[in-house]
């Protein structure tokens, strides 16, 4: 009688998680579609500008905008065990994947914050510690290392009959992946305080030998900074659900299958919210996006207009190449003027030493 009110019980369990999980499918299915439509315009912009094209920190958001993509791919195979009979193998992979898209994106956020540091706590030694080859191949090696990360999840994996994803994985595995992002959360966080402080400490330095509140406000390190920063916060808010979750778990006990779906739902969307931020805070991705437009449209004019529209991608591709040389101008006042504070200081502490 026992066995079979504990049977009775344990199908009526399964059979609520498996409503649960149905009614999520068509919510993934749209996220999915939003999130390929918003990053494949990404990289298109990415790569179709030769002025975001070859800037260093834009390669690091090329590597993200593909991790995202790659995540609305991934997204969909999250329903397919609710509606087919998985097998241990496809569990395995459809977790592995989404480890190493994970952690591929905790990695990409990392290295972003490690570059702004180097770029704003050692100005004069960013070219040299920095080129895009260098980027290129941190880049591979990320993806190399996400993909290790992912395979030891292999000696790990339990089957159990019914694949869940992340709870086919032994808790001392899972509790080592929470312990890596978090730490890495942690990190970068640190790392855009520092950033932060020292962009200020700049900027005011600035001021005080320039004078000139708005010529140092347009500085581009500036303008990355709070555009990193945003992605930063974005990433924290969308993956903060997830943290919690677990760590409930690992605390408590308690887990709920339905707040770990919805928690790592909300983690996907942020595969789609860097793309506004870009058109906000980036004034050459969103002009880049207006030329993208502006060609598209020319296929549907009439061609008394495509000339007018040529002449507007050549007045736009000239306030381009202006904002771009006066940006280089303003960098190298920069790096002069703070050339010429280390001077004084150090003719300072010359002075007071003796």
């Amino acid at each position: 009688m026992n066995s079979t009110n504990i049977s009775v019980n344990a199908s009526a369990t399964l059979g609520a998680r498996h409503t649960t999980g149905l009614g999520l499918i068509p919510v993934h299915l749209l996220i999915s579609a939003f999130i390929c439509t918003v990053n494949i315009l990404t990289i298109s912009i990415f790569l179709r500008s030769p002025s975001l094209r070859t800037t260093i920190p834009n390669l690091y958001l090329v590597s993200l905008a593909l991790t995202d993509l790659l995540t609305g791919m991934y997204i969909p195979c999250i329903s397919i065990p609710l509606l087919f009979a998985s097998t241990t193998t496809f569990c395995f992979l459809s977790f592995a994947a989404f480890i190493l898209l994970s952690c591929q994106s905790f990695l990409t956020i990392t290295l972003i914050g490690v570059d702004r540091f180097i770029y704003i706590i050692y100005p004069f030694k960013y070219d040299n510690v920095v080129s895009p080859w260098r980027a290129k191949a941190t880049i591979v090696t990320s993806w190399l290392a996400s993909t290790a990360v992912a395979i030891t999840a292999y000696p790990t994996s339990q089957w159990r009959g019914l694949c869940q994803q992340v709870n086919t994985m032994s808790p001392k595995y899972l509790n080592g992946i929470l312990i890596l992002f978090i730490s890495l959360t942690v990190i970068v966080g640190v790392l855009y305080a520092v950033i932060t402080r020292a962009a200020l400490h700049q900027r005011n330095m600035i001021r005080v030998v320039t004078l000139s509140r708005e010529n140092c406000a347009r500085q581009p390190c500036f303008k990355y900074i709070r555009l990193f920063l945003l992605v930063y916060c974005l990433f924290v808010m969308f993956w903060l659900p997830v943290f919690l979750v677990f760590l409930i778990k690992y605390v408590t006990g308690y887990h709920s299958l339905v707040s770990q779906r919805i928690a790592i739902t909300m983690a996907f969307l942020n595969s789609g919210s860097n793309f506004f931020v870009y058109v906000w805070k980036n004034k050459d991705f969103r002009r880049a996006l207006q030329r993208m437009c502006a060609c598209k449209r020319e296929h549907f004019d009439s061609p008394g207009t495509r000339s007018t529209n040529l002449e507007q991608v050549a007045e736009s591709l000239s306030h381009s190449l202006q904002d771009a040389e006066q940006e280089k101008q303003q960098n190298q006042r920069q790096l002069q003027q703070l050339q010429i504070l280390e001077q004084q200081s150090h003719i300072a502490g010359v002075g007071s030493g003796c």
